[in-house]
């Protein structure tokens, strides 16, 4: 049985993700269907038919969406990409059966179409059919067996029926993948956490903040988690006043304090963490600990001079560099900012966060090319932020394209960011919204 922190906690699609934070605008879905399409497979979209059906959809009219995708499937039968489209609006407005249907004939008429077996996963853990589920993303997993998500939402399909050691190895599979894959990291970090072992349910949320602190819930979780393990941690320490350990993982409790509207503790997360690299001080974890919770209290110049610490303590730690370069960001220090987060790139390529770095770096220096393809990197790496599209926007309107820059606005704006309504009046002014998004 699942329990109401487990329905909170943890995720089993990035789908599922995607509608946790009601992102129902079409393009983010649609974005997600055309990452895995078979372009063999797939003919042209059917014209009109799907144009107004993708209007529709972005209004959240499903019925209305879905009769316009059904007329394209009878328009042509083979249009797989059109079939999908339904599936989908079908899924939205809750008829489970047609959606379910109406995926099984995709991957009828194309065995190989990832998207198919993606959404007849995601629907089949909907419903509590979980030996279809694993079927399902089985299937996937031997079609694209470097799809790391399909790995990680195979593994929460074993979670669910109990299965935890399969469920741990799909997991770390997705990890071998992509190595710095938030949904992976989270969902293991969650299933330590029931086992009791929080100081490995620790390392993985915090880690998963490092690759992307926009993901999901994962925010809220590390705070939950530090919270619940720190009875735990006290006796750790009580019984082992010398292991630097129990002070670093109090550090971060005290730094999280109270779950997400909580206040912290900072003079016992900053007395803790100088007490564990008095211990240990040629630790590169304690160290970037330390700068974090210096970067937390937005004590920048400081934390600046702990990261140039931790980076000469360890010049291959990534977590280091993206350290000083989100703090020389913060300071309007673009140029040092910019060679932090490259040498945090060339060590670990493939870090969302640290992609995101580049962009804000190269946006700084005036050079929205730059920045363009280092935040469409950190999209395609799976990050999907209020930020991160606002981001998005404001780079595509100082290039001048305009429909992408109200396609990024209006997701950014769904996803509560607030500087979004000031960029849709400024759009308005210079560019018509077009009806339906490219």
């Amino acid at each position: 049985m699942i329990d109401f922190f487990e329905e909170l906690h943890f995720e089993y699609s990035t789908i599922k993700a995607r509608r946790a934070v009601k992102k129902t605008i079409f393009a983010v879905l649609i974005a997600a269907c055309l990452s895995a399409v078979n372009p063999a497979l797939s003919t042209a979209d059917s014209g009109d038919d799907v144009a107004r059906g993708k209007a529709f959809f972005i209004k959240g009219l499903y019925f209305e969406a879905a009769d316009e995708f059904r007329k394209a499937v009878e328009a042509d039968p083979k249009d797989i990409t059109a079939r999908v489209y339904l599936g989908m609006a079908y899924y939205e407005s809750g008829r489970f059966g047609p959606a379910l249907d109406t995926f099984k004939k995709v991957v009828q008429l194309a065995p190989n179409d990832r998207r198919g077996y993606n959404y007849l996963g995601f629907i089949y853990m909907d419903l509590g059919l979980l030996d279809d589920a694993v079927a399902a993303y089985t299937r996937l997993t031997e079609i694209d067996p470097t799809n790391a998500v399909a790995a990680a939402d195979l593994g929460a399909a074993y979670y669910k029926k109990g299965k935890i050691n399969k469920s741990v190895d799909f997991f770390k599979k997705a990890l071998s993948i992509r190595p710095f894959s938030p949904l992976a990291l989270k969902n293991l970090g969650f299933i330590y956490s029931v086992e009791g072992k929080w100081p490995e349910a620790i390392d993985e949320l915090v880690l998963a903040r490092m690759v992307d602190a926009q993901y999901s819930d994962v925010e809220f979780m590390l705070r939950d988690f530090l919270d619940r393990a720190r009875p735990f941690l006290d006796n750790w320490l009580k019984n082992s006043p010398d292991d630097p350990r129990p002070h670093y993982y109090i550090a971060y409790a005290s730094a999280f304090k109270g779950g997400y509207f909580g206040e912290a503790d900072w003079n016992i997360a900053m007395g803790e963490i100088s007490k564990a690299v008095s211990l240990d001080p040629r630790n590169a974890k304690f160290c970037v600990a330390r700068a974090l919770i210096l970067t937390l209290q937005m004590a920048f110049p400081q934390a600046i001079g702990v990261s140039k610490e931790c980076v000469a303590l360890d010049p291959g730690d990534w977590q280091a560099w993206k350290g000083l370069a989100e703090e020389e960001l913060a300071l309007g220090n673009a140029q040092d900012g910019l060679a932090a987060a490259e040498k945090a790139a060339e060590i670990s390529p493939g870090v969302i966060s640290v992609e995101e770095n580049l962009g804000v770096a190269w946006s700084e220096k005036a050079d929205d090319e730059k920045a363009l393809n280092h935040f469409e990197n950190a999209a395609r790496l799976g990050a999907r932020s209020g930020l991160l599209e606002y981001d998005l926007a404001v780079t595509y309107h100082n290039l001048k394209n305009f429909d992408m820059a109200w396609e990024h606005a209006r997701l950014a704006q769904s996803l509560g960011y607030g500087d979004a309504d000031r960029l849709i009046k400024e759009l308005e002014s210079v560019s018509k919204e077009p009806a339906v998004y490219p």
